[in-house]
């Protein structure tokens, strides 16, 4: 059996694992680009129990049971709640819609993308000037104006929205680079925002902005408490 872990560091994943009173069988622990991994030799009751400490241990939204990538669980979620999503991305500039278009049969769950790295194209989409004026593009009520506007453009349920500063340059005091803000939106839920502060270079944000993002669908949709890891 395998488990995912989400943005968590392996050595502290490694530190906790260490207070556990009895592992389930042998755990050998890997990473590759998307997420650190836990593979133990048993599927008994006690991997089960093991998994719900995880979970409680790091939170439900960054554990997860299985070997499917975050692309592969929200299609699948998406198309067992039956919903459409859309994407509105800036610093990412399209990289969700790559990610998903991954998975075989995508286009019974996605809908499409705006990319809208410019302002103007934000306001093109249906952001407020005078918001985006007033709280600059990386902030909670442009990423929600954008999750709005694209899903009022488009024939999707739910919409998420990535903006952000993935640098080198254009990070402040306020907002440093590595500074994102998610909306997710649908039609009939209010919608919510996010905000993370990942580390890394550009490729580093950019990359964990995408697995944010489809994390935050997957819960959303599935109508569950969401991420006390960003703020």
């Amino acid at each position: 059996m395998k488990i995912r872990v989400y943005f968590i560091p392996q050595e502290q994943i490694r530190a906790e694992l260490d207070k556990y009173a009895q592992l389930p069988g042998n755990l050998e622990i890997s990473e590759d680009d998307e997420s650190v991994i836990i593979e133990s030799s048993v599927d008994d009751d006690s991997f089960f129990v093991f998994y719900d400490w995880l979970r409680e241990r790091f939170g439900s939204y960054l554990v997860y049971a299985g070997t499917d990538t975050a692309a592969e669980r929200l299609g699948k979620v998406l198309s067992a709640t039956g919903n459409i999503l859309v994407s509105a991305e800036s610093c990412t500039s399209g990289l969700v819609g790559g990610a998903v278009t991954e998975v075989p049969g995508s286009s019974d769950w996605f809908w499409g993308g705006y990319v809208t790295y410019d302002n103007r194209a934000k306001i093109r989409l249906g952001v407020d000037s005078e918001v985006l004026s007033e709280n600059g593009a990386v902030s909670s009520p442009v990423a929600a104006e954008m999750a709005e506007s694209a899903l009022r453009n488009s024939d999707a349920t739910v919409a998420v929205s990535i903006t952000g500063i993935a640098g080198p340059g254009g990070g402040s005091r306020e907002k440093p680079v590595g500074t994102v803000w998610f909306g997710v939106a649908g039609r009939t839920r209010d919608t919510e925002t996010y905000r993370f502060r990942f580390s890394g270079g550009r490729s580093d944000v950019r990359r964990k902005s995408v697995l944010a993002a489809m994390l935050l669908v997957e819960n959303f949709a599935q109508d569950l408490t969401l991420f006390s890891y960003c703020e």
